[in-house]
């Protein structure tokens, strides 16, 4: 790796980790769900603000990408857990670009062709 910062160790990773999981615990438990990927859309409105930025990204990614409810509501619950892992009350844009990253890589592994290979992300961030 050539990253100018150091890397984290596995017990910080941990430690982040176990830190997230208690926030999604606090959050969620009022709903008798314990992580992000239980919620059901009528959770995400309450528990999952986002900046102006992330709203924007996320509304151009909709349309750009195509994605369905289920889709919309997916990056959503990743952009949650990474704000989490984070420790960011809000979801930023830089939360949701990830989580559009990270699904774009997975359903780019068995589809190199078609609307995920002409969507590039830093068309969404300016």
């Amino acid at each position: 790796m050539t990253a100018m910062q150091p890397a984290e160790s596995s017990e910080e990773i941990r430690q982040r980790v176990e830190s997230a999981r208690e926030l999604q615990h606090n959050r969620l438990k009022k709903y008798n769900i314990y992580c992000n990927s239980q919620m059901a859309h009528r959770h995400l409105k309450t528990t999952c603000p986002m900046t102006s930025e992330a709203e924007a990204i996320l509304k151009q990614a909709f349309a750009s990408m195509s994605l369905s409810g289920r889709g919309y509501d997916r990056i959503i619950k990743v952009a949650r857990t990474i704000a989490d892992l984070g420790q960011s009350e809000k979801i930023t844009g830089q939360h949701i670009a990830e989580a559009i990253q990270f699904r774009n890589h997975v359903q780019g592994i068995g589809r190199r062709e078609g609307i995920f290979k002409k969507f590039v992300l830093k068309d969404l961030i300016q």
